[in-house]
């Protein structure tokens, strides 16, 4: 059960209504993060190398590997990094973001299930979110993700989800 330090709603969460993740083109990787109808965000994770964009509230921020194997990962607008990501222990899927002085932990959900977990803090003691596919076969994800969690950290943990998925297509 996801933990948001409040109670009420379905599963403990009674923040904002969940958001949802929608394809933008079939052929890409391209999505959406809509929250009440409106695009909040977009994620582009790039179709040969594990690089990407995410636009939230029309500035885009480049996200780039800092390492080969994809292990570490930065977001910025330009130079400047304004959050990070880097791979947690042996888990095959499992990164710590940070942004704004504040840690999440997304980690894979487990080996046969494509969604993420959100984790509030350096472990996974907490979850306070959650994103994952509506359905085996479906590209469309519904997004429960803390109302404090920034919006910019919001859409990376997305992109984080999405590569996720790319990850596992690319096995097939």
């Amino acid at each position: 059960m996801i933990d948001h330090g409040h109670t009420g709603g379905r599963d403990g969460w009674d923040g904002p209504p969940a958001a949802e993740l929608v394809q933008r083109r079939w052929y890409a990787w391209d999505y959406e993060l809509r929250q009440g109808g409106h695009a909040v965000a977009e994620i582009r994770v790039g179709y040969w190398r594990e690089r990407g964009e995410v636009v939230v509230g029309g500035v885009p921020y480049r996200v780039r590997p800092l390492d080969w194997w994809g292990r570490r990962f930065i977001v910025a607008p330009g130079d400047h990094p304004v959050a990070r990501a880097e791979r947690e222990g042996l888990v095959p899927f499992a990164y710590l973001i940070e942004h704004q002085g504040q840690h999440w932990l997304v980690r894979s959900q487990g080996l046969f299930r494509r969604g993420v977990t959100v984790y509030a803090g350096m472990s996974a003691d907490r979850a306070v979110g959650e994103i994952r596919p509506v359905g085996w076969f479906h590209r469309r994800a519904t997004a429960l993700l803390p109302p404090d969690m920034p919006p910019l950290a919001q859409a990376f943990a997305a992109w984080l989800a999405v590569l996720n998925w790319k990850r596992r297509a690319s096995r097939r």
